[in-house]
C-alpha cells in the first residue's frame, strides 16, 4: 500500500506535509479539537511523535495548541 492509499486527503502529501504530519492534521480536522492522546488512537502513531508532529504542524501554523485543564489542539 503506499502512502496516499492510507489517507483520505493524499494532496496534503504534495502539499509538503510528510505522512505523519498529514495523518495527525487528518484527524485533528475530523475531531474538531482533540487531546495528544487522542491523535495517538486516532493515528496509529507513538506518543512521542505525535507531540513532535504537534510541534511542528504549530510552527507551519497548521494547528494552535489550546491550554486549560487539559491541553487540546485544533486544525
Amino acid at each position: 500500500m503506499n502512502k496516499e492509499s492510507s489517507l483520505k486527503y493524499p494532496f496534503l502529501l504534495r502539499c509538503g506535509l510528510n505522512e505523519s504530519e498529514a495523518r495527525v492534521y487528518e484527524a485533528l480536522v475530523a475531531k474538531g479539537q482533540a487531546k495528544p492522546r487522542d491523535l495517538v488512537q486516532a493515528t496509529g502513531l507513538g506518543r512521542p511523535n505525535v507531540y513532535h508532529v504537534l510541534e511542528v504542524l504549530e510552527q507551519k501554523k497548521l494547528a494552535t495548541k489550546i491550554e486549560g485543564e487539559q491541553v487540546l489542539y485544533q486544525a
